[in-house]
């Protein structure tokens, strides 16, 4: 074969590799500078299957399919926001989906034209423009249901089964190919094959539905541990408050009999009575429990928590479920903050008020640098059951939770529609 015809077969199928990777990577999370980086693998995977050509034949083609897989991998890997073994699953999803992809080509040429072929030479395009429909079918349909999050989050079991059923399919494809003796394509081998890969891309969609099952039922066992903490962290927190505020009535008590007495009064029991009578009172025994926590957690760390509530308008609430609410919201807050070193960087402000016909909860503070933000949530390793649990709080009441980063402060804002009296 002329070098011209072993460019142009390299160049056809870098171009239809990037057209089958690309669709299963663009409804991934992408990672900055996305289209420069996805521009660029078409001519990596270009010139990877011009390095490869050599192992096109038979006794080659799984090697061959195998390392242009490998290409596709760290594709996905330059594109998406993936661990490595998932841009290994997404390769492995993309090899699937583009050996079905031509083989249904193939297929469409036979029943088009009685069994022969188009020369590629000639209609490259037409081969091309096929592909780019049925690739921008998948891209809008499994390849945007599969993925979890933005991405494949894949345990070495999920990626080895997958691997281990694509393999098999291929082989089985290359034994029947190679066992029938066939040197064209014909309907005999190109229509069990493509059931046999459209078979493949179900039973891989199907297995990572039950993974993505599994892990929801891990999330849902993991927030329900949590709700049930939290519900012994209120009732701890309000025996706790109530202790608090009954030695704080003995204190003042005991502090007036002194002044009466005439006996000099003590600065610290005094300070310690006026940062008491000092706590916010928001109309809410369950949010005042919560708040009163938290700032005794703020003075201990050098934190100023300012408030403004309106607590009454949240007594539609379950008590464990405001408690968690604000409890996970505050120590997010906390945390963030914590780091600072100026004072005036370690603040909280917490905002609760009616709106029309609304309740609106705004938690705000001082964050360092930007803070991705992905379905209305921080996209951060320190963001993870605590704000997960708050969103099935807002979501189990009807209410709705965004956040955003302003000038240097996150702000956590939460809208329960108020129900009717």
């Amino acid at each position: 074969m002329s070098w011209a015809a072993v460019l142009g077969s390299s160049a056809l199928e870098g171009e239809l590799a990037w057209l089958g990777a690309m669709a299963f990577i663009d409804p991934l999370a992408h990672r900055d500078r996305y289209p420069l980086r996805a521009a660029l693998g078409l001519p990596v995977l270009m010139l990877a299957a011009l390095l490869l050509y050599p192992l096109g034949q038979d006794e080659w083609a799984l090697l061959h399919r195998a390392l242009m897989g490998l290409v596709v991998a760290l594709l996905a890997y330059s594109c998406a926001r993936l661990p490595l073994m998932g841009a290994a699953y997404c390769a492995v999803l993309a090899q699937v989906g583009m050996q079905a992809v031509h083989e249904l080509w193939m297929a469409a040429q036979g029943l088009a034209l009685g069994g022969s072929t188009l020369p590629w030479r000639q209609f490259w395009w037409v081969e091309v423009a096929f592909s780019a429909l049925l690739f921008a079918l998948l891209r809008f349909t499994a390849c945007r249901w599969m993925p979890w999050n933005g991405g494949y989050d894949v345990g070495i079991g999920q990626l080895a089964s997958a691997a281990l059923l694509a393999l098999l399919f291929s082989i089985l494809f290359e034994l029947l190919s190679q066992g029938v003796g066939v040197v064209a394509w014909n309907e005999a081998i190109v229509l069990p094959a493509v059931l046999g890969q459209f078979y493949c891309l179900t039973v891989l969609y199907l297995q990572n539905e039950l993974y993505k099952k599994g892990v929801l039922q891990r999330e849902l066992n993991t927030l329900n541990l949590l709700y049930e903490q939290q519900k012994r962290q209120y009732a701890n927190a309000r025996r706790g408050v109530e202790l608090i505020n009954r030695r704080c009535h003995a204190l003042k008590v005991e502090l007036a009999r002194l002044r009466a007495a005439g006996a000099p009064p003590d600065p610290q029991a005094e300070q310690a009575v006026q940062a008491l009578d000092a706590m916010v009172r928001t109309g809410s025994d369950v949010l005042d429990t919560v708040l009163t926590e938290k700032a005794m957690q703020c003075e201990d760390a050098g934190i100023t928590l300012n408030c403004v509530a309106d607590g009454a308008c949240l007594e539609f609430l379950d008590p464990a479920d405001l408690y968690g609410l604000f409890a996970a919201a505050l120590d997010n807050a906390l945390e963030a903050v914590s780091g600072f070193a100026a004072p005036d960087r370690r603040l909280v402000e917490v905002l609760v008020r009616r709106r029309q016909g609304f309740v609106v909860v705004n938690v705000a503070n001082p964050v360092h640098g930007s803070v991705a933000i992905e379905d209305g949530l921080p996209r951060q390793k320190n963001h993870g059951y605590g704000l997960k649990n708050i969103r099935r709080i807002v979501r189990r009441y009807g209410g709705q939770l965004t956040s955003d980063v302003q000038d240097g402060v996150f702000t956590l804002r939460i809208v329960f529609p108020r129900p009717a009296p």
